[in-house]
């Protein structure tokens, strides 16, 4: 029953912030374990917490936040980012700390910075 309670609770957030157009999003503290491919529904977000959970990976739909500009994953279990995260038009601002990406990132999304042609921020530990 809890799992079933928590699958409704999350849907209706995706839901409510879908038909708003939020443009700001924070689930942070949550204890998120996964994140719903309807996350990738919410095109409108500029901003997106998702610091503090327990998340270990992000669905492939995450790519489809083209209007995404801040992204704070920090405090989480992450160990990989989806295939095209690094496309993301839109993103400047990105917290990965307190994951297990490490030195891999950088060498993933520092060449993108630059093909974009503007500056990322990646607070790498």
């Amino acid at each position: 029953m809890p799992d079933e309670a928590y699958q409704v609770a999350r849907r209706r957030i995706i839901n409510n912030a879908k038909r708003r157009k939020q443009e700001s999003l924070d689930l942070s503290g949550k204890g998120l374990k996964a994140l719903p491919a309807e996350i990738g529904q919410l095109t409108s977000l500029k901003k997106l917490d998702l610091s503090g959970n327990q998340l270990t990976t992000l669905p492939s739909e995450i790519n489809l936040l083209t209007n995404l500009e801040d992204l704070n994953l920090s405090d989480n279990a992450i160990t990989s980012l989806p295939d095209g995260f690094w496309q993301l038009p839109m993103l400047i601002a990105l917290r990965l700390n307190g994951n297990g990406l490490g030195g891999l990132a950088c060498k993933t999304c520092w060449p993108y910075s630059q093909l974009f042609g503007r500056s990322r921020r990646n607070d790498l530990p």
